[in-house]
């Protein structure tokens, strides 16, 4: 039911344009933005570290690393689906190497999806 309601309010505000709540970013670099029921989520990726933020005052909630096991891949995008975080890295060359990495909200790693980018 929340997830209606966020979704009718969000639809409002597009129909409305006009901005409701501005809030700063937890760090340089954010490339990737989702949200959750009860929290905003935001990736950085010169900080290679993803933020748990609270919705209606920007604060930082909890915060975990989402470096990947190769220096070369960069943070470029974020999803939140089934009580997941999915962070997507990529090397920013075509065909070049990009993944999926999954973590639970907690930050706990669960794994990685090789990707074609």
């Amino acid at each position: 039911m929340k997830q209606i309601i966020s979704l009718l309010t969000l639809c409002a505000i597009i129909h409305a344009q006009q901005v409701v709540l501005t809030l700063d970013a937890p760090a340089a670099n954010i490339t990737g933005l989702a949200t959750s029921a009860d929290a905003l989520w935001a990736v950085s990726s010169s900080e290679t570290t993803v933020y748990r933020l609270d919705p209606q005052t920007g604060a930082i909630v909890s915060s975990f690393s989402c470096k990947a096991d190769d220096d070369k891949l960069v943070p470029t995008g974020l999803g939140y689906a089934k009580e997941r975080v999915y962070v997507a890295q990529w090397t920013g060359i075509v065909n070049g190497a990009c993944r999926a990495f999954q973590y639970m909200p907690s930050g706990e790693y669960k794994g990685k999806t090789v990707l074609s980018c």
